[in-house]
């Protein structure tokens, strides 16, 4: 969706791993960025939205520091995520595509139906892993490290790593998926 060229501050930016969370101004006039879309910039780089607009802020994720105070938005990208609040899912992601899971968990923590989010971590982690709180049967033995922000919505989530980590499920996060028992009722999602 193209939009008049239009200058947000940068009002923020804070490391997470190998990436950057950009706290940018949104006034209330441009439309929400719903998951799976992306900012492009003029300049043609891309910014992920962790999550809707609130209180005039937007967080969007990038793979690199931004030397500027504003950035000069020229478009919203990709299509949004077509998934209805009653569809169960497991949600499949890596890199920047942490943005879109993050994104579509919001919008899922009171969903009446199902959601499991899997993640390939690589290094540096963006955020701390912890053990989950919830108990999957289907899952590897081990396999129990998870996102600390979408176990406090209620929303299990486990890690794959290519190499060993603790609690990390030890390979592509394709193969996990992979090993979990088919479900008609269930719909698999690569986020991107």
């Amino acid at each position: 969706m193209k939009l008049e060229p239009i200058t947000l501050p940068v009002l923020a930016q804070t490391p997470l791993g190998a990436y950057t969370q950009l706290s940018l101004g949104w006034p209330d006039v441009l439309p929400s960025p719903l998951p799976g879309q992306r900012l492009r910039l003029h300049d043609e780089r891309e910014l992920w939205p962790m999550r809707a607009p609130h209180a005039g802020q937007l967080e969007a994720l990038t793979n690199a520091p931004f030397p500027d105070n504003a950035i000069s938005l020229a478009e919203l990208v990709g299509d949004a995520i077509p998934l209805a609040a009653d569809q169960a899912c497991v949600l499949v992601a890596e890199g920047l595509a942490l943005a879109a899971l993050i994104h579509l968990c919001s919008t899922r923590r009171k969903a009446p139906a199902n959601t499991l989010a899997l993640y390939q971590i690589s290094e540096p982690a963006p955020f701390r892993p912890r053990p989950s709180r919830f108990f999957l049967p289907a899952m590897p033995a081990g396999a129990i490290a998870a996102i600390p922000l979408l176990e406090d919505w209620g929303i299990p989530s486990r890690l794959c790593a290519e190499d060993e980590r603790p609690g990390c499920f030890t390979g592509r996060v394709d193969e996990l998926a992979a090993l979990l028992p088919p479900n008609p009722a269930r719909r698999l999602l690569h986020l991107q």
